[in-house]
């Protein structure tokens, strides 16, 4: 599935094209909830099973570094919606590091 969010000159298009390696792969198998298969940020940051969905998977299968970089695009992502993103990321990645 592509990633599309956002409508068309929107800063968040420009924020989700520098998702990149293991979180992009997380996007692609995410749980879209009740958002549209091309969502907006706003639906996005407020759909439970999609922040929960992208946080198990970047948490289990991605770097300690891939993670951080994720967070940060996230918080910006979920910025362009006004919303806060809650729910943290574990910083653990596969790599062990902490």
């Amino acid at each position: 599935m592509a990633i599309a969010i956002g409508r068309a000159g929107c800063p968040a298009d420009d924020l989700v094209a520098q998702i990149s390696g293991c979180p992009r792969a997380c996007w692609d198998v995410a749980d879209y909830g009740s958002c549209p298969s091309t969502p907006d940020s706003a639906c996005l940051c407020n759909e439970p099973a999609f922040v929960e969905s992208i946080a198990t998977c970047v948490e289990t299968t991605c770097t300690t570094e891939e993670i951080e970089d994720y967070q940060q695009i996230a918080d910006q992502i979920c910025a362009t919606a006004n919303v806060v993103l809650i729910r943290r990321f574990a910083t653990n990645g596969v790599d062990g590091e902490m």
